[in-house]
C-alpha cells in the first residue's frame, strides 16, 4: 500500500488496516462501518417568514374559465379544483360555484354535479355521479371519469346548457 497523507486515512477499527476516510467498508476484512452513510444532525436553523401564506397556489399565469348560459355568463374562480352545482338549504356541504339563479333546480342540475380541475396546462371535468349526469360535446360522461375540457365546448349538466370559454 503507498503511503498517503494521514488526514485522508483511517485504521479500521476491526482488523487494524489503513483505509481512505469515507470508505464504507474495510477492503481487507469487510467490516461495515457503522456511521458510514448517515446524515450528521445539525443545529436547526431559524427559516425567514414567506411573504405568501403557506400552500398558497398561484395561477397568474391561467385564463379563466367562464361558463356562458344563455345570455348570461359566470366566471369560475381561479383554482386548481372547483365544484359545480347548485346550494340545497343548509346543508353542510355546497359547490364552490352554485348555478341556482342560473335554473339549476329546475333543470336537473345536482347539489354536487361536476369537479373542473386544472392539471398543468390542461382542463378536465369530472360527474360527481349526478342524476340527471353531463354530457360533454353530446356524449355521456361516466360517473368520476375525468375528461379534458377544451376551450367553446359544450356541456349540459342535467338539462342545463352551457357553453365553456377560457
Amino acid at each position: 500500500m503507498t503511503t498517503q497523507n494521514s488526514s485522508t486515512q483511517i485504521k479500521c477499527p476491526n482488523c487494524g488496516t489503513t483505509i481512505r476516510i469515507g470508505a464504507l467498508a474495510c477492503e481487507e476484512c469487510g467490516h461495515v462501518f457503522g456511521g458510514a452513510g448517515r446524515t450528521t444532525k445539525m443545529d436547526e436553523i431559524k427559516a425567514p417568514k414567506p411573504d405568501r401564506a403557506s400552500g398558497e397556489v398561484i395561477l397568474s399565469n391561467q385564463k379563466p374559465i367562464v361558463l356562458e348560459m344563455g345570455t348570461r355568463s359566470l366566471t369560475l374562480p381561479l383554482a386548481e379544483e372547483v365544484t359545480v352545482g347548485r346550494r340545497y338549504g343548509s346543508d353542510l356541504i355546497q359547490p364552490d360555484v352554485d348555478l341556482t339563479e342560473y335554473g339549476a333546480e329546475e333543470n336537473g342540475v345536482s347539489r354536487m354535479h361536476v369537479r373542473i380541475k386544472r392539471r398543468g396546462e390542461l382542463i378536465y371535468i369530472i360527474d360527481l355521479g349526478s342524476t340527471n349526469g353531463t354530457h360533454l360535446n353530446g356524449r355521456k360522461l361516466l360517473p368520476n371519469g375525468e375528461r379534458i375540457l377544451r376551450d367553446k365546448d359544450d356541456l349540459y349538466l342535467g338539462r342545463m346548457r352551457i357553453r365553456v370559454r377560457f
